[in-house]
């Protein structure tokens, strides 16, 4: 199974964003705050995937969940992604 895993760290500027299948690591991104969010649908597009988790401190990746969650929601995002934090 592919997911997406967003390594959300507390007082670090970039995210770190890891595409998995079977537990290999297939790409290895890192991201500035302003380009995650496209990164991430970038590369659920690319991979078809639709499954995304957070892992991270759970208050501070609400944060997160909410704004991916909002971007789903627009016409520029299409597909729909089933978010968690782990």
């Amino acid at each position: 199974m592919k997911r997406i895993i967003i390594f959300n760290k507390m007082f670090v500027a970039t995210r770190r964003i890891t595409v998995i299948e079977d537990n290999n690591i297939i790409e290895d991104v890192i991201a500035t705050p302003e380009a995650l969010i496209e990164t991430v649908f970038n590369l659920a597009d690319r991979y078809d995937i639709d499954t995304v988790e957070i892992k991270g401190s759970k208050v501070f990746s609400k944060g997160l969940e909410k704004d991916l969650t909002q971007a789903m929601g627009t016409t520029k995002y299409s597909r729909k992604l089933n978010i968690s934090i782990i």
